[in-house]
């Protein structure tokens, strides 16, 4: 199923014109044994042409969202940016190619390549569509406060950081919904709150994280506990976060940081 949906997102014309074949099929026959008015004709043809524009053009979209769902539990950005770099090379929609270019920016983040993230996400007017839902913006600010606070540019962190939460706050969802949008933001201010000290606050942020998150959010949730029990001067309790990185990360960047963690505590070589 998923190599048809790729294949349906990568050859829309041949789809679509496959599509209402097959809708079209059984209309024409039946048209033969009953009169059928021209604005029945009409109507139904509206119809398939409106549903089979959505099927089409909607496969990008459920193709892009399969590959985010896989380097989540997978822990492998590869695939992932495979699939952006190729919906990137033919789709046309200027604010889907926005949506694109945030999430080739994830995954050049999580393969270590910072300065290529922070360029992409920098040349991005997140506001320059009309059409750019709430929730793109979020995800965009809650990159950029990442890629800031890895570049060590703290001060700039913060204030998009500030200005995300600001839209969380102001955007019309029920409180279950918020609240999922909240937890989007967790790991970015609990790294902020750490590098303020303010550590018993970072601790019950982080421990605020549902036991549902994704193999790749728990792996970043082990690697800031690492960072906050060495802050704290407890590196035999880092060890073990750290080590969790190494086995479960499999080629997120996350594991080298991990590693170049672990080289520097006590008792290792």
């Amino acid at each position: 199923m998923d190599k048809a949906n790729k294949w349906i997102s990568e050859h829309k014309i041949i789809a679509f014109i496959f599509y209402n074949l097959i809708c079209w099929t059984p209309f024409l026959l039946m048209s033969l044994t009953v009169e059928i008015h021209l604005i029945t004709w009409i109507a139904f043809g509206i119809f398939i042409l409106l549903i089979s524009l959505l099927f089409i053009f909607s496969m990008d979209l459920y193709v892009l969202n399969k590959a985010v769902k896989q380097q989540n539990e997978q822990c492998d950005p590869n695939p992932f940016l495979e699939t952006v770099e190729r919906q990137l090379s033919r789709v046309k929609s200027k604010s889907y190619r926005q949506l694109l270019l945030i999430n080739k920016a994830v995954a050049l983040r999580d393969l270590g390549r910072f300065d290529e993230v922070f360029s992409i996400l920098s040349g991005i007017n997140i506001d320059q569509y009309n059409t750019t839902l709430p929730l793109t913006k979020i995800v965009y600010y809650n990159n950029l406060t990442d890629i800031l606070i890895l570049k060590g540019d703290f001060f700039q962190a913060n204030i998009w950081h500030t200005k995300m939460m600001q839209l969380i706050n102001d955007l019309k969802a029920n409180e279950k919904q918020k609240k999922q949008l909240n937890e989007i933001s967790i790991l970015n201010h609990a790294e902020l709150l750490i590098v303020n000290n303010n550590f018993s606050e970072a601790e019950n942020l982080i421990s605020e994280l549902p036991e549902s998150i994704s193999n790749r959010q728990r792996v970043s949730k082990c690697l800031l506990y690492a960072k906050l029990l060495m802050k704290q001067n407890k590196p035999d309790e880092a060890k073990q976060h750290l080590q969790f990185v190494i086995d479960y990360g499999n080629k997120l960047y996350d594991v080298v940081q991990a590693r170049n963690m672990l080289n520097i505590l006590p008792g290792n070589p």
